[in-house]
């Protein structure tokens, strides 16, 4: 059995039981970051959305190439739901996101977890994610050599993530190349506007949209990719945390009274 660490995040003051719980994927292209990559960032959605927060480290590449990225997000997805209670979360109030690689992971585990026919996320926070692994392959953008992410690092972690190029056709790996999106949790799309994964993201919206699926978009055009780990220096990156975690409190409200509209 593998154990996935974690690190709980409680709002201040809550002492309910039943509380929804947001599973977080940090950042990294799958090959860097641990529990500290998103602290701050994890510390702030909980304390303004009122959610746990659930931070996952899993397994990085090259050591542990795909799919053992995947893997941990699907078994700590099935741990909060067979094991809630314990730490006064709401078995059936459970959403999943994380930025980057993390909403790479996010909804990877959505998919897998539709297609094999098994209890889903409540949502999914997906902050600028990758949406595909054959970078090689991709459009050439304006964002291509931007800070913090080039294309070149994304061919690098790429190529460390992978444990052969024919991965980037499994659609575990590139879910945008899954044949279907249709049946999906409700989504929170966020974009940064100075960022290489900006016009894929973009795209993997509109796609979840058209398939039925009901996706509430939140865009940041001044900010960078990475802007999740920039609150504590920069004021608009905060507010732009506070405003998704914000969405998110109200979205898992709205779905707990069956209020969200396709």
């Amino acid at each position: 059995m593998t154990t996935v660490p974690a690190r709980l995040y409680r709002p201040k003051g809550t002492t309910s039981a039943n509380v929804p719980l947001l599973i977080y994927l940090h950042f990294g292209g799958c090959v860097l970051g641990d529990l500290d990559t998103c602290h701050t960032a994890c510390s702030l959605i909980s304390e303004q959305s009122g959610c746990l927060v659930l931070s996952v480290a899993y397994r990085l590449a090259p050591e542990h190439q795909f799919p053992a990225a995947l893997e941990d997000t699907l078994a700590a997805f099935r741990w909060v739901r067979t094991n809630a209670h314990s730490i006064g979360a709401d078995p059936t109030c459970v959403a999943i996101g994380g930025d980057s690689a993390g909403g790479y992971l996010a909804l990877a585990a959505s998919l897998c977890l539709r297609d094999q026919q098994q209890d889903m996320p409540r949502l999914q926070l997906l902050i600028y994610p990758v949406v595909d692994m054959d970078r090689r392959a991709m459009p050439i953008t304006p964002y291509d050599r931007n800070y913090p992410l080039s294309r070149a690092d994304m061919i690098w972690f790429a190529e460390q993530y992978m444990r052969a190029p024919v991965d980037a056709y499994d659609p575990r790996c590139s879910v945008g190349r899954a044949k279907s999106l249709s049946g999906l949790p409700p989504t929170i799309m966020v974009h940064a506007g100075n960022d290489v994964l900006l016009p894929e993201g973009q795209a993997l919206g509109e796609r979840l949209a058209r398939e039925g699926n009901s996706v509430t978009t939140l865009n940041y055009p001044s900010l960078p990719h990475a802007f999740t780990a920039m609150s504590g220096g920069v004021p608009r990156a905060r507010e732009a945390l506070v405003e998704i975690a914000n969405t998110l409190s109200a979205h898992i409200k709205a779905s707990a009274q069956g209020r969200i509209e396709r």
